[in-house]
């Protein structure tokens, strides 16, 4: 329970950044020993980059919200 913590708080450092990683699974986290780091980051996304795609892409849409960083956790 610990490491999920560190994991969300993570993810909510990277949103507060605004940064969306848009691409969370078991691969793409980390683990050491007391540690972990979410890496495959080359679809992450800022919050202007995701407003500017969503404008420019109408339809489809692109999914990249925060709280589905935080929906994708909870499966992981």
């Amino acid at each position: 329970m610990q490491r999920f913590t560190k994991q969300l708080l993570g993810l909510d450092y990277a949103h507060q950044s605004g940064i969306i990683h848009t691409d969370i699974h078991p691969r793409n986290i980390m683990v050491r020993i007391g540690d972990f780091s979410i890496i495959d980051d080359y679809l992450a996304k800022t919050s202007v980059d995701i407003a500017t795609i969503n404008s420019a892409s109408e339809p489809p849409r692109i999914e990249s919200q925060p709280s589905r960083d935080f929906y994708i956790q909870e499966l992981v």
